[in-house]
């Protein structure tokens, strides 16, 4: 996802004769970076000329460019309405390298900037005379201008124009355009992930991708000189709002040429009895019948079911559409669920919240998008520093490698925890206080605290008591010390990730905790409704939203024998929901290696994927005689 700003001033505006909405404009960008870092751009229009500026830098870079000044110096006295639109892109299709691929598009006499994905951006091209219409970029906004053009050439308004396209899209899009032959500025969703407002005195209009965006804008003094007294509005899902004025990626390497190993001594390993798990697992033992202790302590996961959600749900529903709760999502297959149910089985008006850290993978984007546009659920990403947060995970992958201990594996993952820190600012920006994660108790794993030395017992690892979590802290700096390759510029990004998950306070609701999870029944929703998609290297739909899943299960089942796959199966098994064969048979689909995904976790880090996967098999498993 993206974020996509801009603003109006009419010519007689007495804020259009000095430089101050170039202060408004550096605080737009700066407020829109949490939503993508990677890329940014801007178009001006002024004397009917429209100016276009792209970087395949982040914005703050952007700012200090002579490119940058040279473009604003002409509008310092122009005699006609300005207009801006800015974009700070989160890269899905195109690679942000090449300029061409990054926004604001132009082309047709349409410049667009959008903030969204468009799943089926190769089939609205097909729909394109290919005579008249072609493809200039790998960029998926680019079809929009060029469906627009279309439409205006077969006569039809702007309004009907974005009709259609809504009307064929698959996916999200929240777009603002400028044409060269209409003197109007076009803002149209259909998520609901656009706000603006409009001055007192008519004069200036501004828009953004979130509302705490305008928000924090205007409460700056800056603005408030201009819209003091101002009321920020939400587009509807399907809105088109005019306001008129005067005037690439690698190519993937080939990775089936590798060998994994036949883990006969896997096989070897004593498991339990009653469920899958094998003697490596932390803390296990085994009882006179072969049965597990985990077994035995394991408190079975039962729903409070739907009555007790509507209970829940009713003290927070809103009857004027407005948002009344927020849903993470994170693109997997129980996230899009939970949204998919709040909306239309519950009733509730949810926004939808995704902390990109450099993780989540294209395909989960495209099925946040999915979803999405089809319930016009409003998204807000939230995006890291990603190349930075690549880095770190890089950095720290490296120090692995050379004392590949178990329980350190959870440093790659440490990025992805600050999620829990943005909920929270979320949720008191949006002053909504109800939040829904989509979790479920089945997943709960326990093995990579165990790692550290910790013990989990029935319950989220948030949660544990702080004996328990000194102890992780303790296994931390033991490993430090013993490696001080870890001892780099991502220490304090996983003191930080730790903080966020062990020490915050959490008042999330788990939307599982209420409806029992049924993966027949989540999958049959999602792929008949949202036309859901799948990863092409796993036939299962769990984790393929993650980037870093398929490296770290591959890494545990190497050296420990089992993965999460394992740990999630057993608990189906001692919930009633499977019985032993079946979770052996499908453990041992499951922890196939993903060779796709774990050569495309290894280049987003800079690492070559064949090297990678050769580090892990020259390391000792933990079943090594």
């Amino acid at each position: 996802m993206c974020g996509i700003f801009g603003f109006k001033i009419v010519k007689n505006s007495q804020f259009l004769q000095d430089e101050e909405w170039k202060s408004l404009l550096r605080k737009l960008f700066f407020l829109s970076q949490s939503r993508g870092k990677e890329a940014s751009g801007l178009a001006i229009l002024r004397s009917k000329e429209i100016s276009i500026l792209r970087s395949n830098q982040p914005a703050e870079v952007l700012l200090k460019t002579s490119a940058y000044k040279d473009l604003l110096k002409p509008s310092l006295n122009v005699t006609d309405d300005l207009v801006l639109m800015g974009h700070t892109r989160l890269v899905t299709n195109g690679a942000a390298s090449f300029l061409e691929n990054n926004q604001p598009v132009n082309r047709d006499d349409i410049t667009l900037i959008h903030n969204g994905i468009i799943c089926n951006f190769e089939d609205l091209w097909k729909k394109l005379d290919s005579s008249s219409f072609k493809r200039k970029t790998e960029l998926d906004s680019e079809v929009i201008a060029a469906f627009l053009r279309n439409e205006l050439n077969h006569g039809k308004s702007l309004e009907e124009a974005v009709k259609s396209f809504y009307n064929v899209l698959e996916g999200d899009a929240s777009i603002a355009c400028l044409f060269k032959d209409k003197d109007v500025l076009l803002l149209s969703t259909n998520t609901g992930s656009l706000y603006c407002a409009r001055s007192l005195t008519e004069d200036s209009f501004v828009f953004a991708s979130e509302k705490g965006i305008l928000d924090r804008l205007l409460a700056t003094s800056l603005a408030q000189r201009i819209f003091k007294g101002s009321q920020i509005q939400r587009l509807s899902p399907g809105e088109i709002l005019q306001v008129s004025f005067t005037q690439q990626t690698p190519s993937p390497q080939e990775l089936s040429s590798i060998k994994i190993k036949t883990e006969n001594p896997i096989e070897k390993l004593k498991r339990c009895s009653k469920c899958i798990l094998p003697e490596t697992f932390p803390g296990i033992e085994f009882d006179s019948s072969g049965i597990c202790n985990i077994c035995k302590e394991y408190i079975p996961y039962v729903a409070y079911g739907k009555d007790k959600l509507e209970d829940l749900c009713s003290k927070y529903r809103k009857k004027d559409g407005t948002p009344d709760c927020i849903v993470a999502l994170s693109g997997g297959r129980d996230s899009s669920f939970a949204l998919h149910y709040l909306k239309k089985e519950m009733g509730m008006n949810p926004i939808a919240f995704t902390y990109d850290w450099g993780m989540v993978t294209d395909l989960a984007r495209r099925n946040i998008s999915r979803l999405c546009g089809q319930l016009g659920v409003e998204h807000i990403l939230v995006s890291a520093n990603i190349p930075q947060k690549r880095e770190f995970i890089r950095q720290n992958v490296q120090a692995w490698l050379k004392d590949p201990q178990l329980g350190m594996v959870t440093l790659f993952m440490a990025g992805d925890k600050e999620f829990f820190y943005h909920y929270r600012k979320i949720k008191q920006d949006m002053n909504i206080d109800l939040v829904f994660f989509a979790s479920n108790r089945l997943e709960q794993s326990g093995f990579k605290s165990g790692f550290c030395g910790a013990v989990e017992k029935n319950g989220w690892f948030a949660y544990v008591p702080i004996a328990q979590k000194l102890k992780m802290l303790r296994y931390f700096a033991l490993n430090f010390l013993k490696n001080p390759a870890y001892i780099n510029k991502s220490l304090f990004n996983s003191l930080f990730s730790f903080y966020c998950a062990y020490v915050l306070k959490h008042d999330f609701r788990v939307f599982f905790d209420y409806i029992a999870w049924d993966e027949k029944q989540i999958m049959d929703v999602l792929k008949q409704e949202y036309n859901w998609e799948m990863a092409v290297d796993t036939s299962t739909s769990w984790r393929i939203g993650d980037g870093t899943a398929a490296f770290y299960n591959y890494i545990y089942y190497k050296l420990a024998g089992f993965s999460e796959h394992d740990t999630f199966l057993s608990n189906q098994i001692r919930s009633g929901m499977i019985n032993r064969d079946e979770a052996l048979e499908s453990a041992q689909k499951n922890n196939v290696a993903r060779l796709d995904s774990i050569h495309e976790y290894a280049s987003l880090i800079g690492f070559d994927g064949k090297e990678l996967i050769k580090a892990v098999e020259k390391a000792r498993p933990l079943y090594a005689i």
